[in-house]
């Protein structure tokens, strides 16, 4: 005789597990957000990458901390030419942004930087570093404090005029920015990262420590004292992102917009309304009373005399 089988049991191919509440958060928190918290960013070495590479690595990680994730072991990446190793970290630890040191005798001392939207490559730019001074060679007594936001000062034409210029600072702005916020407290901006753009075509990258001081009166004195990484940027190969990707990337969700108030605008002034009111009757309205404007008696007469004659009639 067949075994009975009770349609009600599930076997154990059939039976799912269900997902923890952590596991539940978590895939909640990586859907999109309205508003979103601060970009994560991965710091990725290659198999070709050398002790002054990784030392430079190193330092831009603990610029980037704590929305930082750091990978120790040597990776066979080429992201100019295959980029699905990179959207795969993506995914893996929700990154949105990367930094990645290759050291070769085609391009020595190379570093790549880019930025990903929905875990596929949006833009990326690679440049090669020179004059290369490490946080090791400074005090440590000066380093800021960790998760505090830069003041970041961009100075040249070329950052305005030029698309490659304006890729390399939207790039480092996007790594740089931190956490957003509304109010920033003078006694926590501690450093400052100050990026020029040379005549030579070459970009130097250097950190400054803020140093407030007494000057006598209410406002302090302000001293810079370097405290590193610091280096020269040469720029090599630039992949721009496609124009449907980057128009989808910069969308903004219509909860995030401010609300319309109606029949309300701004402009230099302030706030400007306009009133709706019924459409009124300007001979009944209540002017100045002025001797030119009055009827004399015998106009007043002739009005009301009329319709009485076309009355008799």
């Amino acid at each position: 005789r067949p075994e009975k089988t009770n349609p009600r049991r599930k076997s154990k191919k059939q039976s799912k597990k269900r997902p923890s509440a952590g596991q539940v958060r978590r895939q909640k928190a990586r859907e999109p957000q309205v508003n979103e918290g601060p970009k994560q960013a991965m710091f990725i070495r290659t198999s070709s990458s050398g002790m002054v590479s990784t030392s430079l690595l190193r330092d831009l990680h603990a610029l980037k901390k704590p929305d930082a994730v750091t990978y120790t072991r040597k990776n066979k990446i080429i992201p100019f030419e295959d980029p699905t190793s990179i959207e795969f970290f993506s995914h893996k630890n929700d990154c949105s942004l990367f930094a990645l040191v290759s050291h070769t005798k085609k391009r020595p001392q190379n570093l790549v930087i880019g930025r990903l939207f929905d875990h596929h490559m949006l833009d990326m730019l690679e440049v090669g570093v020179s004059n290369y001074e490490s946080i090791a060679r400074f005090e440590a007594a000066i380093q800021p404090a960790i998760g505090t936001k830069p003041c970041i000062l961009f100075k040249g034409s070329e950052f305005e005029t030029d698309p490659q210029y304006r890729l390399l600072k939207s790039m480092w702005l996007d790594m740089l920015r931190g956490r957003t916020v509304e109010k920033v407290n003078l006694a926590n901006l501690d450093h400052v990262v100050v990026i020029t753009a040379i005549s030579d075509g070459s970009v130097s990258f250097r950190h400054y420590a803020i140093k407030l001081k007494k000057s006598g009166s209410s406002l302090p004195r302000v001293e810079l004292q370097s405290i590193g990484p610091n280096f020269d940027m040469t720029l090599r190969r630039v992949r721009s992102a496609a124009n449907e990707l980057m128009k989808e990337a910069m969308r903004q969700p219509k909860e995030s917009q401010p609300k319309k108030i109606k029949n309300i605008s701004t402009d230099a002034l302030g706030k400007m309304g306009r009133i709706h009111m019924k459409r009124q009757d300007y001979a009944n309205l209540q002017l100045r009373k002025m001797k030119g404007l009055k009827r004399s008696k015998n106009s007043s007469n002739e009005e009301e005399g009329a319709p009485q004659k076309r009355a008799r009639e």
